[in-house]
């Protein structure tokens, strides 16, 4: 028998609720801009010498999305604040003048993407201990990014005058208001 770490009703209704908004936020990932990405830009495939950032296994590399990497490394157990500053910082470098107004949606998608690569790339172990945060981690982003529709993602743009996040709450909320 299967143990279940989360339940087969969460582990079903995630899936459901992920085939309803995955399409569209797939073709965001597809249909914006294009770059060349690491595909696996996770802290442990990062070296640190003499203040010099040196990514290593590149075996997933792949012209896509650049927030796929960005998902990447901030994925886990990271403080708020800490991938705030990280998502400011790419934010900042990528688009000087102000965020694009589907980042947020891309963003969103991405971690979607992220997490499913891993339940769906290790057969048998996509309901175990090992994977319950994956699960939850998959549903906060169901419930933040509003993946079927734009969300508030241009309403949460950097303010390029105010150097701040509209709405002061620093990225969506489950309500979906800004």
């Amino acid at each position: 028998a299967r143990e279940w770490s989360v339940g087969p009703d969460v582990e079903s209704r995630t899936l459901v609720r992920l085939s309803e908004q995955y399409a569209e936020a797939a073709s965001a990932l597809v249909s914006g801009p294009q770059t060349v990405i690491h595909g696996e830009l996770y802290p442990n495939n990062v070296l640190i010498r003499d203040a010099r950032i040196y990514p290593v296994d590149w075996e997933w590399a792949a012209v896509a999305s650049g927030e796929i990497d960005l998902a990447a490394l901030t994925e886990g157990r990271w403080d708020a604040s800490i991938v705030g500053a990280c998502v400011d910082a790419y934010c900042a470098a990528r688009w000087p003048d102000g965020r694009d107004p589907a980042f947020e949606r891309r963003l969103g998608a991405a971690r979607a993407y992220l997490h499913m690569r891993s339940l769906g790339g290790r057969p048998g172990r996509a309901g175990t201990e090992a994977t319950a945060w994956r699960w939850s981690a998959l549903e906060r982003v169901l419930d933040e990014h509003a993946l079927a529709t734009a969300g508030c993602a241009g309403r949460c743009r950097r303010s390029s005058q105010s150097g701040q996040r509209r709405g002061g709450h620093g990225g969506h909320s489950s309500s979906g208001a800004c």
